[in-house]
């Protein structure tokens, strides 16, 4: 039982230091080809509101991970968020309160939350369908926490 705990997170381990070496490679290689300045640049000719802004850069990983693993999709978008931040003049710590909670909503959001899947697995005699049901309280009070932080965000 014990060696069968050690392999599984010697596995686990190994799968999440690929996914950080993975992550700083393609942050490497952002910064090498100069995409990161690009994506500012653009950025600051769209002349759009930051609250649209705000609402666009938590879209796209809401959605995201829905699909895949929050601490991948962090390690992804952390290096091209980062410097957005100083340009739309976001304050970091906030936008990264916002930014931890809206993963955290897109991990439990149906139709493809695969938290929910973990939270059926745990629980023996209740179907999916009652935990997607049961998760829907709970993303509403997150996108309400968020809004309310994001109507308070410091600039």
């Amino acid at each position: 039982m014990i060696v069968d705990a050690l392999g599984t997170s010697a596995f686990i381990t190994s799968m999440i230091l690929l996914i950080m070496a993975s992550s700083r490679m393609f942050s490497q290689l952002l910064a090498f080809t100069g995409a990161i300045t690009e994506l500012t640049n653009l950025i600051v000719t769209l002349d759009w509101s930051p609250m649209l802004m705000l609402f666009i850069m938590m879209l796209i990983p809401f959605i995201m991970c829905m699909f895949i693993d929050q601490i991948a999709l962090m390690m992804v978008v952390i290096p091209i968020y980062q410097p957005l931040l100083s340009t739309l003049g976001f304050d970091p710590v906030w936008f990264w309160l916002i930014m931890l909670l809206n993963v955290t909503v897109g991990g439990i959001s149906p139709p493809f939350g695969y938290v929910i899947f973990a939270f059926q697995g745990a629980a023996d005699r209740v179907t999916i369908s009652e935990v997607f049901r049961a998760a829907w309280p709970f993303v509403g009070l997150f996108i309400l926490g968020m809004i309310v932080l994001a109507i308070f965000l410091r600039w």
